[in-house]
């Protein structure tokens, strides 16, 4: 379910180093 969300969420912003940086966080 995270998952899904964090690909959901990269597809919004278009960005996956934005993403991996909420996910370290």
């Amino acid at each position: 379910a995270h998952r899904q969300r964090i690909v959901n969420w990269i597809n919004a912003t278009g960005g996956t180093s934005s993403a991996f940086d909420v996910t370290t966080k």
